[in-house]
């Protein structure tokens, strides 16, 4: 089939902890898919935005069974990365099939030192 004729591979969306990140500390980073027939996997990444460097290996998440009807998630656990000011949490759909991928999607988030969490809190009066 000329590719013209292939769908495209749905974007993945991320759902991470709102706000700025505390380095060092575990969260739950969610990906949920448009439902799709294909076999669909996500690959995701974290990139220090100042040095440009990869923060890690490329974690896969494979979609689960769709909870509501119209999208398919998976949960990943990722560690806040240490050493690092800002991350850009970036990821691509991937069609298991014919390994044909999405445009990227990223999302950048604040990181804090876990020395300074905490330290301002007693000024607040």
């Amino acid at each position: 089939a000329p590719e013209e004729d292939v769908p495209s591979v749905p974007l993945p969306q991320f759902e991470l902890p709102a706000g700025d990140l505390i380095a060092g500390m575990p969260i739950t980073v969610g990906i949920r898919l448009p439902r799709s027939p294909r076999r669909l996997a996500v690959e995701v990444w974290m990139t220090d935005i100042h040095s440009r460097t990869l923060l890690g290996k490329p974690r896969w998440v494979v979609q689960g069974s769709p909870p509501d009807g119209e999208h398919q998630e998976g949960l990943l656990q990722l560690q806040v990365p240490m050493g690092c000011l800002e991350a850009r949490f970036e990821a691509i759909a991937i069609d298991l099939t014919n390994q044909q991928e999405s445009h990227k999607v990223a999302q950048s988030r604040t990181i804090i030192p876990p020395n300074l969490v905490g330290q301002y809190d007693d000024e607040e009066v």
